[in-house]
C-alpha cells in the first residue's frame, strides 16, 4: 500500500492487480477542488507477477511498483496504452446528461466537437494543436455533428436549425443556418449516407429532409401523436428508407421518397436503439437490457444474437466488420460482426464523477474512416482516440511488460477473444 503525498489517494496491491482510491473531499482541501471518493481508475494490470512494492513519485498522478526484478511506472491520467487524449476537459455546465457533439473529417482526420460551454472546437488529430475555433455555437448537444463527404463543410445541429461552417486557413466561420421545419419539436437529425440532405424527425415521427446543396427542407412523412417516436433512429445506406422506433419499443420504416411506411422487422422485443452496417446489409437492434441481435435486411432474419447487457447505443466500423457498443456506465466493448465474438473491453470515465452511472449517456462515439481507430467524447470527460487494431495492442502489451503477455494475462487485461499469436516481437 502507499500513500500519495498529499494523502489525497492511496493505492493498494493485491497479486499483480493495483487498485487507486481517493478520498471524498466534500469542501476544498490540499489545494484541489472538492473531489468524489472511490476508484481512479479501472484497476492497473499487466505484471503477471505479485507486486511486492509502491511508491507514488512527483505528486499524485503516477505511481512506480515492483514486481521480483521489474520496476513499473504507472501514469494514473493514462487512460489506456491503446488511448490518446487530445482535448482538455469537455465542461459540464448544465449536469443534464447531455452528449458532446463529434465529428472526424474524412478528408484529413481533423476532431471537430462541441459541449455544453457553446465552443466549436477543431484539433490536429496527430498532435493535438488547435487549428480552429468559434464560440457561442448554437449546438444541440447529443444531436449530431457531421462533416461533408469532401471535408470541406461541418454541419453542427442546434436546437432550432442545422448550422453550416466552413474551416480555411485555420478560420472558421458560419456560411449558413437551415432552420427545421416548424410543425413539432425536432427530436433526430442524421445526414443520409451519399451526404445529399439530413433527415430530421419530429416527436411525433414526422419525418423532413433538408437538401445540404441549399437547405431546402421538404416534408417526406406526417407523423403521429405527439411523443410517439422514442428519438432513436437508423438511417439505412442504398437505401430511401428510414428506421424509427416509437415511444412503445415497435419499429416502422419510412420510405424518404414516397412517404410511406411499414412496419419494422419482426424482433419479438422493444427496440431502444439500432444500426445500420454501412452497406445497409445488417440492422443491429437492442433492447437495452439483454438482447442484441443482428438482423439480415435482405434474407429478412435474424442471423447472429450477441451477448452484450445494457447496450444503450452502437456503432458499426467504416469497414462494417466489428460493432462498437456502449452502456449508460460508459462500458465500451468492441465485436467482431462476423462471429459474434467480445475482441475487447474499454471505458471512459469523467474527471469528477469517478464512478457515475450516467456517463455513457453522456459520451459520443465515432469512428476514424481512415484507420481502425474509434473516437469518444464526453461531457466532464474529454476527447480520446482509442486504437483498435489487434497488432498495437499486442505492441502496447509488449512495451508495458517488457515480455509477451500469457493468454490468461490477455483474458484478465483486454477481455474478449485471444489472438493465436501473442509474441513480442522487435
Amino acid at each position: 500500500m502507499a500513500l500519495s503525498p498529499d494523502a489525497s489517494r492511496a493505492a493498494v496491491a493485491s497479486g499483480g492487480t493495483i487498485s487507486v482510491v481517493q478520498a471524498d473531499l466534500p469542501f476544498a482541501r490540499y489545494g484541489d477542488a472538492a473531489q468524489e471518493g472511490g476508484l481512479v481508475s479501472d484497476p492497473l494490470v499487466g505484471m503477471g507477477t505479485t507486486i511486492t512494492g509502491l511508491a507514488f513519485v512527483g505528486g499524485r498522478e503516477r505511481l512506480v511498483s515492483a514486481s521480483q526484478r521489474i520496476l513499473a511506472l504507472w501514469d494514473l491520467r493514462q487512460q489506456s496504452r491503446i488511448a490518446r487524449t487530445i482535448g482538455p476537459e469537455l465542461a459540464d455546465q448544465f449536469e443534464a446528461t447531455t452528449r458532446p457533439g463529434l465529428a472526424i473529417s474524412p478528408r484529413d482526420g481533423t476532431v471537430a466537437w462541441a459541449g455544453d460551454d457553446g465552443t466549436l472546437m477543431f484539433r490536429d488529430p496527430r498532435t493535438g494543436r488547435v487549428s480552429a475555433r468559434a464560440h457561442d455555437v448554437d449546438a444541440w448537444a447529443g444531436a449530431g455533428m457531421f462533416f461533408s463527404p469532401d471535408g470541406s463543410r461541418l454541419f453542427v445541429a442546434g436546437p432550432a436549425s442545422i448550422g453550416v461552417w466552413e474551416l480555411r486557413g485555420g478560420a472558421v466561420r458560419q456560411v449558413a443556418a437551415w432552420p427545421y421545419p416548424r410543425e413539432r419539436e425536432v427530436s433526430f437529425v442524421a445526414p443520409a449516407a451519399d451526404g445529399s440532405t439530413f433527415i430530421v424527425v419530429g416527436d411525433d415521427g414526422g419525418v423532413s429532409t433538408i437538401t445540404t446543396a441549399s437547405g431546402l427542407a421538404r416534408r417526406a412523412a406526417a407523423g403521429g401523436k405527439p411523443y410517439s417516436f422514442a428519438g432513436s433512429a437508423a438511417v439505412r445506406p442504398n437505401s430511401p428508407e428510414i428506421l424509427l422506433i416509437q415511444s412503445n419499443g415497435g419499429t416502422r420504416l419510412v420510405n424518404l421518397h414516397t412517404g410511406g411506411t411499414r412496419p419494422g422487422p419482426p424482433l419479438g422485443f422493444p427496440a431502444v436503439s439500432a444500426a445500420y452496417s454501412p452497406d445497409g446489409r445488417l440492422l443491429a437492434v437492442t433492447d437495452g437490457q439483454t438482447s442484441l441481435l443482428l438482423w439480415d435486411t435482405r434474407a429478412s432474419r435474424v442471423v447472429r444474437r450477441v451477448d452484450a447487457e445494457r447496450v444503450d447505443r452502437m456503432t458499426f466500423s467504416p469497414r462494417g466488420d466489428r460493432l462498437a457498443t456502449i452502456t449508460g456506465d460508459g462500458r465500451i466493448a468492441v465485436w467482431d460482426v462476423a462471429s459474434g465474438v467480445r475482441l475487447g473491453d474499454l471505458r471512459v470515465r469523467q474527471f469528477q464523477y469517478l464512478d457515475a452511472r450516467d456517463v455513457g449517456y453522456q459520451t459520443e462515439l465515432a469512428w476514424d474512416r481512415a484507420s481502425s481507430a474509434l473516437w469518444t467524447a464526453t461531457t466532464g470527460g474529454t476527447v480520446v482516440r482509442w486504437d483498435l487494431d489487434p497488432a498495437e495492442w499486442i505492441r502496447s502489451a509488449c512495451a508495458s511488460s517488457g515480455r509477451s503477455l500469457t493468454a490468461d494475462e490477455w483474458r484478465q487485461s483486454i477481455g474478449g477473444r485471444v489472438p493465436e499469436d501473442l509474441a513480442c516481437r522487435p
